[in-house]
């Protein structure tokens, strides 16, 4: 495709060996990436992992200590941030080295056609969207993408360990200004949703995968808990009751799961 959407893959290693199955894993799916070496793990040290973060938000927006890994992948992501801004890229894909993807993902890459992600939203508003699988998502927000199979939909609800996105320029102005020191995971979704960072939406079903079925079910880093209300248990069963049964669906996981 002559006019495809940027799709950075983030990379641990620049070594041909590593590199090239997956080049080949998702050109066979018809994507040309570019790949984008990730930080150091080695440079991030618990002697120095202090200078990257901000203690005071990690502690009262997030709650979870934040590793040299949790800071190395964060700081890799906002490298990636900063090379859309400096090369005035109206948006991007961002894949993670083990993801895999439906080989109708490159029906939405297509920059000359309206189907395309990055013609669905204006390079001034700051939007992500997801490509892994969101659990639950408001029924009435959706919105059809012409001739493709996918449909997109304000996700509900937690979301976490994506393995491939797709940001615009905004969004990563908003992230890089905000999300350096590192005060959470790069993956904290519903947190920058919160913060009011960026609009989120999902795709479903989902074109993007882990290759590994059991990465997907590693245990995520969860935020810190919020201060008791006394409207609490109110907003709890109306969430229970409502929310869950009438306003929200289930989305579909693909591939199924075996």
């Amino acid at each position: 495709m002559s006019h495809q959407l940027p799709c950075f893959v983030l990379c641990s290693s620049d070594q041909a060996p590593h590199r090239e199955p997956i080049r080949a894993r998702l050109e066979a799916k018809g994507l040309r990436v570019t790949f984008f070496p990730m930080v150091e793990r080695d440079n991030i040290t618990d002697r120095n992992l202090g200078s990257y973060i901000n203690a005071h938000k990690n502690k009262s927006e997030y709650g979870d200590v934040l590793t040299p890994d949790n800071v190395t992948v964060a700081l890799s992501h906002l490298n990636v941030y900063r090379h859309i801004l400096n090369h005035h890229l109206p948006g991007a894909v961002i894949l993670e080295e083990d993801a895999d993807v439906a080989e109708t993902l490159v029906q939405l890459l297509d920059t000359k056609s309206a189907e395309c992600l990055e013609n669905m939203f204006g390079s001034y508003e700051p939007v992500v969207v997801q490509l892994t699988h969101v659990a639950q998502a408001y029924r009435s927000q959706r919105r059809d993408i012409g001739n493709t199979p996918f449909k997109m939909m304000r996700p509900y609800g937690t979301v976490r360990q994506s393995r491939g996105y797709f940001v615009t320029n905004a969004a990563c102005h908003n992230l890089v200004k905000t999300q350096y020191p590192v005060w959470t995971s790069a993956d904290h979704w519903e947190g920058f949703v919160e913060q009011d960072i960026f609009r989120l939406w999902a795709l479903t079903p989902n074109p993007v995968w882990a290759c590994d079925p059991a990465a997907e079910l590693a245990p995520a880093n969860q935020p810190v808990a919020r201060p008791a209300n006394l409207l609490d248990p109110v907003h709890r069963a109306w969430d229970k009751v409502v929310t869950e049964n009438i306003l929200v669906r289930r989305l579909p996981k693909h591939p199924p799961v075996r």
